[in-house]
Protein backbone atom coordinates (compact mmCIF):
# COMPACT_ATOMS: atom_id res chain seq x y z
CA UNK A 1 0.00 0.00 0.00
CA UNK A 2 2.69 2.14 0.82
CA UNK A 3 5.22 1.59 -1.94
CA UNK A 4 2.80 2.83 -4.41
CA UNK A 5 1.51 5.85 -2.67
CA UNK A 6 5.23 7.08 -2.70
CA UNK A 7 5.46 6.26 -6.22
CA UNK A 8 2.48 8.68 -7.46
CA UNK A 9 4.81 11.11 -4.96
CA UNK A 10 7.80 10.53 -6.96
CA UNK A 11 5.96 11.00 -10.59
CA UNK A 12 4.35 14.25 -9.06
CA UNK A 13 7.88 15.48 -8.41
CA UNK A 14 6.85 15.86 -4.83
CA UNK A 15 9.77 13.67 -3.99
CA UNK A 16 13.01 12.39 -5.27
CA UNK A 17 12.92 8.97 -4.01
CA UNK A 18 10.43 6.86 -2.72
CA UNK A 19 11.59 5.86 0.63
CA UNK A 20 9.75 2.33 0.50
CA UNK A 21 11.48 1.03 -2.62
CA UNK A 22 13.13 -2.37 -2.03
CA UNK A 23 12.18 -2.24 1.41
CA UNK A 24 10.40 -5.28 1.14
CA UNK A 25 11.97 -7.33 -1.53
CA UNK A 26 10.94 -9.79 -4.17
CA UNK A 27 10.12 -13.21 -3.28
CA UNK A 28 9.60 -13.82 -7.29
CA UNK A 29 6.33 -15.87 -7.01
CA UNK A 30 3.78 -15.16 -9.25
CA UNK A 31 1.22 -12.89 -8.82
CA UNK A 32 -2.29 -13.58 -7.04
CA UNK A 33 -5.88 -12.23 -8.10
CA UNK A 34 -7.18 -10.05 -5.09
CA UNK A 35 -10.47 -9.30 -4.54
CA UNK A 36 -11.83 -7.78 -1.42
CA UNK A 37 -12.77 -9.39 1.57
CA UNK A 38 -15.59 -7.07 2.17
CA UNK A 39 -17.45 -4.22 0.33
CA UNK A 40 -20.46 -3.38 2.12
CA UNK A 41 -18.30 -3.47 6.10
CA UNK A 42 -15.94 -1.87 7.85
CA UNK A 43 -14.41 -2.43 11.22
CA UNK A 44 -14.64 -0.15 14.26
CA UNK A 45 -13.09 0.15 17.97
CA UNK A 46 -16.08 0.45 20.75
CA UNK A 47 -17.25 -0.97 23.36
CA UNK A 48 -20.74 -2.33 22.85
CA UNK A 49 -21.01 -3.58 26.42
CA UNK A 50 -18.31 -6.11 26.09
CA UNK A 51 -15.61 -4.20 26.62
CA UNK A 52 -13.25 -2.28 24.06
CA UNK A 53 -13.24 -4.43 20.76
CA UNK A 54 -13.18 -4.70 16.96
CA UNK A 55 -16.54 -5.11 15.60
CA UNK A 56 -17.73 -5.28 11.89
CA UNK A 57 -20.21 -2.08 11.27
CA UNK A 58 -22.14 -1.25 8.08
CA UNK A 59 -21.02 1.68 6.19
CA UNK A 60 -22.62 5.14 7.60
CA UNK A 61 -23.99 5.49 4.17
CA UNK A 62 -23.36 4.42 0.62
CA UNK A 63 -20.35 7.20 -0.09
CA UNK A 64 -18.41 5.19 2.60
CA UNK A 65 -18.19 1.94 0.13
CA UNK A 66 -15.70 2.37 -2.54
CA UNK A 67 -14.26 0.38 -5.12
CA UNK A 68 -10.62 1.53 -4.77
CA UNK A 69 -8.49 -0.18 -8.12
CA UNK A 70 -5.77 -1.89 -7.20
CA UNK A 71 -2.05 -2.31 -9.32
CA UNK A 72 -0.37 -5.68 -9.47
CA UNK A 73 2.69 -4.34 -7.57
CA UNK A 74 -0.13 -3.84 -4.54
CA UNK A 75 -1.18 -7.15 -4.39
CA UNK A 76 2.09 -8.31 -4.10
CA UNK A 77 2.93 -6.00 -1.49
CA UNK A 78 0.11 -7.27 0.63
CA UNK A 79 1.33 -10.79 0.12
CA UNK A 80 4.53 -10.00 1.19
CA UNK A 81 3.27 -8.22 4.71
CA UNK A 82 1.57 -11.70 5.33
CA UNK A 83 4.79 -13.00 4.67
CA UNK A 84 6.28 -10.47 7.16
CA UNK A 85 3.40 -10.80 9.06
CA UNK A 86 4.07 -14.81 9.31
CA UNK A 87 8.38 -14.61 10.11
CA UNK A 88 7.58 -12.18 13.07
CA UNK A 89 5.25 -14.96 14.92
CA UNK A 90 2.06 -12.71 14.28
CA UNK A 91 -1.12 -14.81 14.80
CA UNK A 92 -2.33 -15.09 11.29
CA UNK A 93 -6.04 -16.76 11.80
CA UNK A 94 -7.96 -14.26 13.71
CA UNK A 95 -11.27 -13.65 13.13
CA UNK A 96 -13.78 -10.67 13.78
CA UNK A 97 -17.99 -10.87 13.24
CA UNK A 98 -17.11 -13.56 10.75
CA UNK A 99 -13.95 -11.66 8.97
CA UNK A 100 -10.50 -12.70 8.73
CA UNK A 101 -7.68 -12.94 6.40
CA UNK A 102 -6.52 -9.05 7.30
CA UNK A 103 -3.32 -7.72 6.49
CA UNK A 104 -1.99 -5.14 8.78
CA UNK A 105 -1.69 -6.54 11.92
CA UNK A 106 -0.42 -5.31 15.01
CA UNK A 107 2.36 -7.21 17.15
CA UNK A 108 -0.88 -8.94 19.67
CA UNK A 109 -2.07 -10.38 16.16
CA UNK A 110 -4.90 -7.33 16.42
CA UNK A 111 -6.20 -5.52 12.79
CA UNK A 112 -3.55 -2.35 13.20
CA UNK A 113 -5.27 0.98 14.15
CA UNK A 114 -6.00 4.03 11.87
CA UNK A 115 -3.30 5.72 14.29
CA UNK A 116 -0.65 3.27 14.16
CA UNK A 117 -1.12 3.43 10.10
CA UNK A 118 -0.17 7.13 10.43
CA UNK A 119 2.75 7.00 12.80
CA UNK A 120 4.26 4.62 10.37
CA UNK A 121 3.57 7.06 7.73
CA UNK A 122 5.01 10.08 9.92
CA UNK A 123 8.01 7.89 10.49
CA UNK A 124 8.58 7.03 6.98
CA UNK A 125 8.54 11.17 6.28
CA UNK A 126 10.84 11.85 9.20
CA UNK A 127 13.59 9.74 7.86
CA UNK A 128 13.09 10.70 4.50
CA UNK A 129 13.14 13.86 5.02
CA UNK A 130 16.13 13.36 7.59
CA UNK A 131 18.04 11.71 4.55
CA UNK A 132 16.83 14.23 1.89
CA UNK A 133 18.41 17.09 4.10
CA UNK A 134 21.86 15.01 4.10
CA UNK A 135 21.95 14.71 0.07
CA UNK A 136 20.95 18.12 -0.53
CA UNK A 137 23.75 19.21 1.84
CA UNK A 138 26.06 16.76 0.14
CA UNK A 139 24.65 17.95 -3.37
CA UNK A 140 24.93 21.76 -2.19
CA UNK A 141 21.04 22.22 -3.01
CA UNK A 142 17.74 22.82 -1.02
CA UNK A 143 16.52 20.06 0.14
CA UNK A 144 13.14 18.82 -1.13
CA UNK A 145 11.00 17.59 1.84
CA UNK A 146 8.57 15.48 2.25
CA UNK A 147 5.14 16.71 3.02
CA UNK A 148 2.95 15.26 6.14
CA UNK A 149 1.08 12.03 4.87
CA UNK A 150 -2.15 10.63 6.45
CA UNK A 151 -4.10 6.96 5.20
CA UNK A 152 -6.70 10.13 4.82
CA UNK A 153 -4.34 11.30 2.41
CA UNK A 154 -3.52 8.85 0.65
CA UNK A 155 -7.11 7.33 0.28
CA UNK A 156 -8.59 10.93 -0.64
CA UNK A 157 -5.40 10.91 -3.34
CA UNK A 158 -6.14 7.43 -4.72
CA UNK A 159 -9.86 8.49 -5.11
CA UNK A 160 -9.33 11.82 -7.09
CA UNK A 161 -6.61 9.88 -8.96
CA UNK A 162 -9.05 7.10 -10.12
CA UNK A 163 -11.66 9.64 -11.08
CA UNK A 164 -9.29 11.85 -13.12
CA UNK A 165 -8.39 8.56 -14.85
CA UNK A 166 -12.28 8.21 -15.73
CA UNK A 167 -12.53 11.47 -16.89
CA UNK A 168 -9.61 11.17 -18.66
CA UNK A 169 -10.66 8.31 -20.74
CA UNK A 170 -14.43 9.59 -21.74
CA UNK A 171 -15.79 8.62 -18.51
CA UNK A 172 -18.46 10.45 -17.07
CA UNK A 173 -18.71 10.72 -13.25
CA UNK A 174 -21.77 10.88 -11.19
Amino acid sequence: MIHPSFEIAVEDDIIRKNPAKKALGDYGEPEKKRTALTLDHQLTYKNYGDGCNFHKTLTKTQAGIRVIPMRKIVGKDFETQRRLNLQRGIPRRVEIDGLSDFIFMSRSGRPMMLSSVNFILRDIVKTYNEEEKERAKRERRKPEEMPHISAHILRNTACTRMARSFRGNGVKMV
